[in-house]
C-alpha cells in the first residue's frame, strides 16, 4: 500500500469514527439541556464544534455539562482521555 492510500484508509475511518462520537454527544447534551428545561439551545454542528445559543445567565452553568457530555459521550480503550475544548464568544469567529 502507498502512504497516500494509508493516509485515505486512516482518514475516512478517523472521520466515520468522529461522526459516531459527535451524534453521541449531541443526544447526551440534549437529554442533559431537557432535564434542566435550559434556555440555552444546541443549534447546530460544524464538523467536531458544536454551536450553542447560551443565555448569559445559564453560561457557568452549562459549560461544565457540555464538557462532561464531549469527555464522557464514548469510553475510549486503555483509559485514553477525551480531551474537549470550550470557546465563547458574540458569534462563531469569535468563539475561535
Amino acid at each position: 500500500m502507498t502512504p497516500q492510500t494509508l493516509r485515505l484508509l486512516f482518514n475516512d475511518w478517523g472521520w466515520e469514527h468522529l461522526r459516531h462520537w459527535v451524534k453521541l454527544v449531541m443526544i447526551k447534551i440534549h437529554v442533559e439541556f431537557s432535564k434542566h428545561n435550559f434556555k440555552s439551545k444546541m443549534l447546530l454542528q460544524v464538523h467536531d464544534e458544536l454551536v450553542f445559543d447560551a443565555h448569559r445567565s445559564e453560561i457557568e452553568i452549562i459549560k461544565p455539562i457540555i464538557l462532561n457530555c464531549m469527555q464522557t459521550a464514548l469510553a475510549l480503550p486503555n483509559d485514553v482521555p477525551t480531551d474537549a475544548e470550550l470557546d465563547m464568544g458574540d458569534n462563531w469567529l469569535e468563539a475561535h
